[in-house]
Parts: structure tokens; C-alpha cells; sequence
């Protein structure tokens, strides 16, 4: 996020990343305390892993343009 910050992104840009990686942490951390497992897990990790792709693809492409 931090990269993506520093090579000129758009703010809405930031914004759907920031979203996405709390409620990916939230959702995961929430169901793991609470059952251990479930599909809600998987749910926050694709979320966070999301987050993170977004915000990589988007300062690489940026830094690269």
C-alpha cells in the first residue's frame, strides 16, 4: 500500500485495498477464533491476498509507466 501511496495512485484506489485487506483480516481472525476452520477462513485469505495484489500490480505498473 505504502508503494502504491508513494508512486501517485489514486485515492480510490487506496481505498478499495484498504477495504479489502481489514475486512480480509477481520473475517479471518473472526472465524478462526471462533471454529478454527470454515470457509469464512479461506474468505479473509483471499481477501487479504487480493489486497496484496492489488496493491503490488498497481505500484509496479505505476512505477514501470
Amino acid at each position: 500500500m505504502a508503494a502504491a501511496e508513494a508512486t501517485g495512485a489514486p485515492r480510490w484506489v487506496l481505498l478499495v485495498g484498504g477495504i479489502a485487506l481489514l475486512l480480509g483480516r477481520a473475517i479471518h481472525a473472526f472465524v478462526v477464533a471462533k471454529s478454527g476452520w470454515g470457509n469464512g477462513r479461506a474468505v479473509g485469505m483471499v481477501l487479504t491476498l487480493f489486497a496484496i495484489g492489488w496493491m503490488g500490480s498497481i505500484a509496479l505498473f505505476r512505477a514501470l509507466l
